[in-house]
């Protein structure tokens, strides 16, 4: 998400909208597990990190 500084970054965190908007990562970050997440500018791009439930 290159030239995003200063605009605010949404990401719906329910598993059915990740699901459908964004499997690959539904499947990543735990299939719906997601217990915390940050959002951070880094660079030319967001870095997004979450926890997940083992």
């Amino acid at each position: 998400m290159p030239n995003k500084r200063g605009a605010v970054a949404t990401m719906n965190l329910d598993y059915a909208s990740l699901v459908r908007e964004r499997p690959q990562l539904a499947q990543a970050i735990g299939n719906g597990r997601v217990i915390s997440h940050n959002v951070l500018y880094y660079g030319y791009g967001v870095l997004f990190t979450f926890v997940v439930e083992d």
